[in-house]
């Protein structure tokens, strides 16, 4: 069976749909993802001289920094479904347009027989919500999906 996709940001809310997925399919095998939205394109800065370099330099290592937490958090997510009873891997993301279609590309390449999302995420500007992400999941896999609600 090829294994299950996991979101995880990094919430209580992903992390609780993590515990849910492993208590509904002890045992299975599964990727947990953390998307990363990268900073630095050409088409973010503006063409003046010696301007476009500096800012570009800076978004690309903004962009080092958040490709790196990102695969901390998609480390420890991985970490959290294997002491729940799962066998994850992380999978750290980037996103070339937005975080849930990064999400159902990985879906699709691995052919995921299910992709479990928590309903809500980060709140602000820690990350993008969630719960929007989970909505256009839902709205545009051709795959199950399971939408885990927050903790009572």
């Amino acid at each position: 069976m090829s294994p299950l996709l996991l979101a995880y940001d990094g919430s209580e809310d992903a992390a609780h749909a993590i515990r849910v997925a492993a208590k509904v399919l002890p045992g299975a095998e599964a990727i947990v993802v953390n998307v990363w939205e990268p900073l630095g394109t050409s088409a973010s800065a503006p063409d003046i001289p010696g301007l476009r370099g500096l800012l570009l330099g800076g978004l690309e290592e903004l962009d080092r920094e958040g490709e790196e937490l990102s695969a901390g958090v998609a480390a420890k997510g991985a970490e959290l479904a294997n002491e729940a009873g799962l066998r994850a891997e992380g999978v750290s993301r980037r996103a070339q347009r937005r975080a849930w279609a990064a999400i159902l590309e990985l879906a699709d390449e691995r052919d995921v027989p299910v992709i479990v999302v928590g309903r809500r995420g980060l709140s602000g500007p820690e990350r993008w919500l969630l719960g929007s992400v989970s909505s256009a999941i839902l709205q545009r896999s051709e795959r199950p999906v399971l939408v885990v609600p927050s903790e009572p």
